[in-house]
């Protein structure tokens, strides 16, 4: 994590634009803010809806992984908060 150009499904850390802080899941499933970016609860993989190139270009779909935990992050507009799924995409 290099912060070149991201590749899918490489690994990558989300990091919230306002706090500087990196997105963290934890095991309960909840979503926190982590200043520390050694955590391995930070780390995601994003993966591509229509994968046309190996690198992630401006304005593309994906979809985020949970690393340690195998999540995956969904957003709910009832609730206005991202929600940790078991969804599988395969």
């Amino acid at each position: 994590m290099t912060g070149e150009v991201l590749l899918w499904e490489q690994h990558v850390r989300v990091r919230h634009m306002i706090t500087r802080k990196y997105l963290k899941v934890l095991k309960d499933g909840s979503i926190h803010l982590e200043d520390s970016n050694s955590d391995p609860l930070t780390v995601f993989r994003l993966h591509s809806v229509i994968k046309e190139k190996n690198e992630i270009e401006y304005e593309t779909y994906c979809r985020i992984e949970h690393v340690v935990s195998g999540r995956w992050i969904s957003a709910s507009a009832s609730k206005h908060m991202c929600i940790i799924s078991m969804r599988c995409f395969h």
